[in-house]
This record gives C-alpha cells, structure tokens and sequence, in this order.
C-alpha cells in the first residue's frame, strides 16, 4: 500500500486555497488527447447530441487545466478513425510528438458486442453488417498498445465498453484492478514521478462494467468531467487511479478500469496542474470571494465571476447565484400572490414553493379568505388539492403506449388500462425539500453538480433513497408510511448482478403515504387523464419555451423545433409546461423514478396494473435536460438499476 509522504513544502502554501503548482517537469507539447465523438450517424435512428458535446467539455478542461494538446474528431467514419491512429502513431515513431510523453484517446458513441466481441460504431456503420463496419476493440487495443508513446489511457463511453478490456469475460461484476480501487492516493510523489519517467503505462476506463450503456444513459463523462475540473491536491499532478477511484467509478451504471498491453503495474498516467497562478493571483481570488460573501448579493456573485471566470470558487459562486435567483423569484411569486389576495392565489404560491418562508402565512390568508367566503350551495365539481402541493387525478381507462404511432421503440404496446383515483405532485421534489431529509437524517446531501439547489429538481439520488423520503416525509406529516423496508434480506425479484443493496421494499397499498407513482398512473397523469397527446405539457410538437430538453439542431425532427439547449437542470415550474392538470416538466427536465420493475407490456387489458414482478431495473419516466424529443415522449419508458444515481434522474411524488 501507498504511504502518505511529507511534499515539497513550496507546494502547500495554504490549507484552504493551495496555488496549482508548477509542473517538476517542462510539460509543454508532452501531454495530448485524441477524442473521436459520434453524435450524427448516417442511420439517423442512432443520432444522440451527448458524445460530441462531452468531448468537447472534456478536451477543454484538459486544455484550460492541465495544458493538454487536443483533437476533436466529430462524427468520423471508420476510414477516418483507422487514419487518424495511424497518423498519430506515425508521429509518435517518427519522434514528431514525444516519446515520453503521454496520450489520451477517447471514444464515445454507440457500441455493440456481437458473439463475444466488442465494436465501436463510427458514423458510417451499417448495422446489418457490423463486423466489415464496426471498430473492433481487439484489433485496435492491441494497434494502440504500439503506438511508441510512454504512458496510454484509453477512455470508451459506450455500450458495452467493457469488451475493451482484454480480459472482460474472465472478470467478475464491475470490479475495477486494484490499483484503481484506492481512493485517496495522491503521494509518494516523489517515487511516483521516477516511476512515470521509467515505466510504461497502459491503462483503460470504460463506461460499463458488463451492462448495456450509452452515453446518452450514462453520467461517465461527467463524473469524468467533474474530477478533472474539481479536484484539489497538493501533489503537482492527478493520478489516473484517483482520478476513477474518486470520481469516474461513482457513475452508473458501474464503470470498470484496468490496464492492457506493455503496461508495467509501477508506472500511472498523470495529468500535470498548469501553472496559471501565482500566491498573489490565489490570494487575490480568495480575498474577492470573500468580499462576495460578506455582500451576499447577487451583483456581488456575479462581480466576482467577472473578474474570476476561472476562479477556485467558480461553483460555490454559481450556486449563491442560483439560489439568491430562486429567492428572488420567490419573492416576486409571493408579491404576486398578495396583490391577488385570493383563496386560489395563495394555494397555488403554496403549492409552487412549499419550502417557502411564506408558507404558513399564506396558508393562514388562504383559511381567512376561504372561511370569509359564501357557503357553496353545489357539490364541488374537483377536489381540491391538498395542502402539500399534490394535486388530485380522477382515475380512468386509457390506452397505453404508442399511441401517436410514433413507432420510436418496441417497448411501448398499445394496450388498455385502468387506474384509480390519486394525488400527483404539480412538480418534482426540488433540493430544498430533499436536503430537508438529509439534514433530518444525517446523511450526505446528493451534489447539484455546480448548477444551485433550492428549487432545482433534485438529481442524483437512487431508487432506494427515494422510497426512504417518502416514509420520512409520511412521518414529518403524521401519514401511514407506504413502504415497509427490510435492509436485512435480499430481494429475490431483484435480479440485478451490479445490485449489492438489494432491499425489499414492500408497498401498504392501504396506507395514506407519500409513494412513488405507478408508470401507468404517470403515463395517464402526462397525457392529461390518458388522451391522445405526445407530450406531457399536452402538446404534439415540442417547443422549448415550454420544456427542458435538448434542442439542438441535430434533435429538431421530427417532434421540435430548434431551440436553446439548457445542458443542465432549470427550477421546477419555471418553464410554460403546466399540462391540462396543471402538472409541471412531466416531460424533461429530469426523469422521475417511478415504482414498477422494468418489463415488457402485456396485450391485454389491466386494472392498476403495478409492473413485472422482477427485474434488473426500475422504471423512469419523463425524460431529462439532456434528452431528445424521442424520449421526452409521454410513452417513452427508460430503467436504472435502484441502486443508480444520475444528474438528469429525479422524482415526483404521489399518494393513494
């Protein structure tokens, strides 16, 4: 095991906010990434906009932070990938680039496995012949091996990725080589710079360990991302082992890393600081961050991102910009609703923003107001909602699935169903009432990934976690909890491999508890009681006032129009989404856990129907910021195993 040593006293100036040091060696043109990125394939039926936009983000913190030379290779045939590895190695042979020095290639977009071995799939691959189209990573891996370059890391974002490493089919689960298994190993700098300069490296991540993946599904590439752009060290450099025992092997599904080829076990692939400051620059960034939070204003926040673009509190400085915006949003809504000065006006602030600093008096103008008002002489023709921003759905029949004909997927047949009464929430549960629980319970608050709290949605948060709100949340409002959770055995139905949790969880189908929505109560719920609309603000045709979602260009047939691709999470409610029953950002935004195991439709008609009784995944529903219009759609269905957590993966309540 690795000991933590004593470093260079020069590199540890302050606790709090250390400089990046300079690089012990002159790493100017030594360090390159070559990215190849499939986002528009000539089968427009694979088209996602993820890979080429994550290659990008990629290569420009590698630029900005650690002084990487990079190549974006858009949407390359397999012509164009075979020459560009060639090039490269004939560059590295010829000495045009450093021998000692190190290269990234990184491949994203689609990936395959056909009897037994891997593919990627460049923008011209035909999928009825993949093997005379595909990129064979047995072939390849082993041309990459000889590329006369020191040190190697090899990063693949795709489905079945895994088939990358050499010996996939022999491993078992998800279970990374130890070396990568150790967090927190970021000295002995000294030995692992001697190392770097006599051993070879040779290493590999994947997106997943042996499940089907893409990196329209996957958060690899953030997690990716999120390492590169945040880690702190006082060691000169980032280890590829702390790099994905940190950061990348907390995306899911599960990814897996490993070396290949002449690697030597001593050897790493390190990724050099830029020295870009100095202590006066660090010092003076601090001390203009401070005066921010002395101000505590949004001019102040935003003043300070003016001058520190790049500052070492650019997140923390995004994330008092978003919630003093959510505050002042609040504000205007509560203002609003005092002008008003109706019944109706207070509910729906309450219901909008029930975390609010407002809430208990608007609930007492609302009973004022209500109470003051002339006895109704008629039965009321709804029921109103409840006091906790749930708004009530009458049950009814529907058809099911593909009703539009969009024929996008085989997973959607038309078949008819039943539900019952229920209450749905008009938004999904925001961070400020998540971080209620998590404060309640002691546990770790999920990340916002930079974007604010408050009243964001709520985004990386499992299956598991989100039943144990809904009991909670039963608690705090003195209801009969829903679910009854045995930590102490293992679910049978659950048959998950990459699933160590493995709870069973039993509904109390009788209880008045906060629960997660049935997919059929959803689906019924998004179609505006079952109607035939494609999306759920009750429209056909996508418009980005409208919803979160992606709407770049390549997206804009045939259900949108192009538009602004947000790339991140936006307040719920703060869009024109409201469909017929007044339910917000049922499509996009973020995907929304539902209750039922992921399984095939049956063809015949149903009552309540509550899903398959077993499976590898749980059902979501909605699609997110990062979505397409084809799975923005009403019908889409996606699956996460419980146990995953997603920044484009939340959830809405219900209640019997």
């Amino acid at each position: 095991a690795m000991r933590i040593l004593p470093f260079l006293a020069a590199l540890c100036l302050l606790a709090m906010d250390k400089p990046r040091p300079d690089a012990p060696l002159p790493r100017q043109g030594m360090d390159h990434a070559l990215f190849f990125a499939v986002s528009d394939y000539q089968d427009n039926s694979l088209d996602m906009p993820q890979p080429l936009q994550n290659a990008n983000d990629l290569a420009g913190e590698l630029e900005r932070r650690f002084g990487f030379r990079t190549e974006v290779v858009a949407n390359p045939t397999q012509a164009q990938i075979r020459q560009k590895l060639y090039e490269y190695k004939t560059k590295y042979d010829s000495g045009e680039l450093p021998r000692d020095g190190q290269l990234l290639v990184f491949f994203t977009g689609h990936g395959v496995k056909e009897f037994g071995q891997g593919y990627f799939l460049p923008a011209d691959v035909k999928q009825a012949d993949i093997f005379g189209t595909g990129l064979p990573y047995d072939q390849w891996r082993n041309f990459i091996n000889e590329i006369n370059c020191a040190h190697i890391l090899v990063a693949v974002d795709a489905c079945y990725s895994v088939t990358f490493d050499p010996d996939w089919t022999t491993k078992s689960g998800s279970d990374p080589a130890s070396r990568f298994n150790r967090p927190g190993e970021l000295s002995e700098a000294d030995r692992i710079l001697d190392n770097h300069r006599q051993y070879p490296a040779r290493l590999f991540f994947t997106s997943d360990s042996q499940e089907d993946v893409t990196p329209g599904r996957s958060n690899f590439a953030r997690k990716l991302l999120d390492g590169l752009a945040n880690h702190r060290s006082a060691a000169p450099f980032l280890t590829a082992n702390e790099l994905f025992a940190s950061y990348v092997s907390k995306a899911q599904p599960t990814p897996r890393a490993g070396d290949f080829g002449r690697d030597d076990p001593r050897s790493n692939f390190l990724f050099f600081y830029v020295a870009t400051t100095n202590v006066g620059d660090v010092r003076a960034d601090r001390d203009a961050f401070q005066r921010a939070q002395t101000d505590g204003t949004l001019t102040a926040y935003r003043q300070y991102l003016r001058y520190y673009p790049n500052g070492d509190f650019l997140h923390t400085a995004q994330g008092e910009i978003a919630r003093l915006e959510a505050e002042e949003r609040e504000l205007i809504a509560w203002q609003q609703a005092k002008t008003a000065n109706t019944a109706r006006a207070y509910a729906d602030f309450v219901a909008t923003y029930p975390a609010s600093v407002y809430r208990q008096e608007a609930e007492r103008r609302q009973a004022a107001l209500a109470a003051a008002a002339p006895a109704q002489t008629t039965t009321p023709t709804t029921t109103p909602r409840p006091a906790d921003g749930l708004t009530f759905i009458k049950g009814g029949s529907f058809d099911m699935g593909d009703v539009m004909g969009d024929k996008e997927y085989d997973n959607e047949t038309v078949h008819r169903v039943t539900v019952g009464d229920f209450y749905l929430g008009r938004t999904e549960v925001t961070f400020a009432e998540y971080d209620r629980f998590c404060e309640a319970t002691g546990r770790e608050k999920p990340t916002d990934e930079g974007w604010g709290r408050s009243n964001r949605p709520v985004i990386n948060v499992s299956w598991y976690e989100v039943v144990e709100y809904c009991n909670w949340l039963s608690s705090q409002q003195g209801l009969t909890a829903y679910y009854t959770i045995d930590k102490t055995r293992k679910d049978p139905n659950n048959t998950n491999s990459s699933d160590n949790l493995k709870w069973v969880v039993t509904p109390n189908r009788s209880a008045n508890g906060y629960r997660l929505p049935a997919e059929t109560e959803w689906e019924y719920a998004a179609r505006e009681g079952g109607k035939k609309v494609r999306f759920g603000n009750g429209k056909d045709v996508i418009d980005p006032k409208d919803i979160n979602f992606d709407a770049s260009e390549s997206y804009k047939k045939p259900y949108s129009v192009v538009g602004e691709y947000r790339r991140k999470t936006v307040p719920v409610g703060s869009l024109n989404s409201p469909n017929a029953l007044g339910l917000h950002d049922m499509s996009g935004n973020v995907w929304e856990w539902c209750w039922d195991w992921y399984g095939s439709y049956p063809t015949g008609a149903q009552n309540n129907p509550q899903g398959a009784d077993k499976g590898t995944d749980r059902v979501g529903r909605g699609g997110g910021w990062d979505g397409n219009p084809r799975l923005c759609r009403a019908a889409d269905r996606g699956g996460w195993g419980p146990p995953g957590r997603n920044n484009n993966l939340g959830f809405r309540l219900a209640r019997s």
